[in-house]
């Protein structure tokens, strides 16, 4: 496979970014200039249209441009799913991230870690406490291991002030109880 016009102004790109925001959006707009299905490119722009502009409508479609470009494209699904996440959508995303687990070569503790967070919004913090578990257990790398040890432990925490609150809380209404 041969490097195209469009891949060198991409990786041009994402060597540059997040740091020459200038040089990287005219090289990503001569990317999808030269091909405008370049998947890798449209996730680029994806992610400086939220993470820089804040722009979630047009990010999400750079990341549906990405995906409908190259269905495995692994990194678009990573931050398609970190977007849905940010503005609420949770099934949406869920069922992203199932079907991300289908694609070769996806990080299944990074897939793990999102559906953790699902659950942690939601308030089922029992079963993010699961996902997180399940994300450490299967991760082989150091340094992701120990950002889930520390997400793992961050959600216990949040179960261990919950039932302290909880406890706090039946107390109070046992006195108001006894005060009747």
């Amino acid at each position: 496979m041969a490097i195209t016009i469009a891949d060198s102004y991409y990786l041009k790109a994402l060597d540059l970014y997040p740091y020459e925001l200038d040089q990287v959006t005219e090289a990503l707009n001569y990317a999808v200039g030269y091909d405008d299905e370049h998947a890798g490119a449209h996730n680029l722009l994806g992610m400086l249209n939220i993470y820089q502009l804040g722009n979630y409508s047009e990010a999400e479609k750079h990341f549906e441009k990405a995906l409908a470009s190259d269905i495995n494209h692994v990194q678009s699904y990573y931050n398609y799913a970190d977007l849905l996440i940010e503005i609420g959508e949770y099934e949406r995303a869920k069922k992203l991230i199932d079907h991300a687990y289908k694609i070769k070569g996806v990080r299944i503790p990074r897939l793990k870690r999102y559906e953790g967070l699902i659950a942690e919004i939601s308030g089922d913090l029992a079963k993010a406490k699961e996902y997180m578990k399940s994300a450490y257990e299967n991760s082989c790398r150091k340094y992701e291991r120990d950002f889930f040890r520390n997400e793992l432990a961050r959600i216990k925490a949040k179960i261990k002030d919950a039932k302290k609150e909880e406890k706090m809380k039946k107390g109070k209404e046992k006195k108001k109880k006894k005060k009747k």
